[in-house]
């Protein structure tokens, strides 16, 4: 299978881009092929490590390039800022191009701005 992490990397020593690292890792040592799409700080250095986005139409047809190359998306998101849904958002469409779901993971232990746990029942 082929996988295409979403989110933030390199990772700090811990933290959700860690878990990025982790899943990598994880699904390598089990003979998969993953890619990493960083959309940290560092999203526009190129580096073999991870893809790198230069802009948003960029990031779109990056999505688009690996979707139809069948790679399954891995969404991690946090929702302190209004970028983060918004990405997940239109790379969870661009995923059903080849009618299959992504998967999201909401990252992130503090109370964030737009997903605060008391609001749980209304995010689902």
């Amino acid at each position: 299978m082929k996988f295409f992490e979403i989110g933030p990397y390199p990772p700090p020593n811990s933290g959700w881009s860690g878990r990025i690292k982790f899943l990598k890792n994880s699904f390598i040592s089990k003979g998969h092929n993953c890619r990493i799409l960083n959309l940290g700080k560092f999203r526009k250095v190129k580096n073999r490590r991870y893809m790198d986005v230069q802009n948003g139409l960029d990031y779109i047809l990056k999505l688009i390039f690996f979707r139809l190359k069948s790679y399954h998306f891995h969404i991690h998101m946090n929702a302190q800022a209004v970028k983060g849904p918004i990405l997940s958002l239109a790379a969870l469409i661009i995923s059903l191009l080849k009618f299959e779901r992504a998967v999201i993971k909401l990252n992130g232990g503090v109370k964030q701005l737009y997903f605060p746990r008391e609001n749980g029942q209304k995010m689902y």
